[in-house]
């Protein structure tokens, strides 16, 4: 899978990246959302408009909210698997090491066996 730490790191700064955006366009609605209330108060002819606006606004408010709130809970999801994955894979790595480890064993036991059976070879019992 080759993820490195850095990957993972990259993947996180862009997470908050996006995360900040979100923020940012919640503070835009709840400024707007504000704005519209504050010109509820000082309009009485068109307030129901107002109102509807100032509805929809919360709306969309508390739908960017849980979107937002979904969106972390998602990424903090994949940043577990990716950090699985990294782990798994060192451990294939160890084990390859350790396999290699042994076949080397293997191979310097199997050239010693052969050599004593030569010796053995050389020098029959009486």
């Amino acid at each position: 899978m080759g993820l490195e730490k850095e990957d993972i790191e990259e993947i996180g700064e862009a997470i908050e990246r996006v995360g900040v955006a979100l923020e940012k366009e919640l503070q835009s609605l709840s400024i707007k959302l504000s704005e519209v209330k504050n010109s509820l108060q000082g309009l009485g002819s068109s307030e129901k408009a107002l109102k509807e606006d100032l509805f929809e606004l919360k709306k969309e408010l508390l739908e960017l909210r849980e979107f937002l709130e979904n969106f972390d809970q998602r990424i903090s999801g994949l940043e577990s698997k990716l950090l699985k994955a990294q782990e798994k894979e060192e451990e294939e790595i160890d084990l390859k090491g350790e396999l290699s480890r042994i076949r080397q064993e293997i191979e310097f036991m199997r050239s010693l066996l052969t050599l004593a059976l030569e010796e053995d070879k050389r020098f029959p019992p009486e």
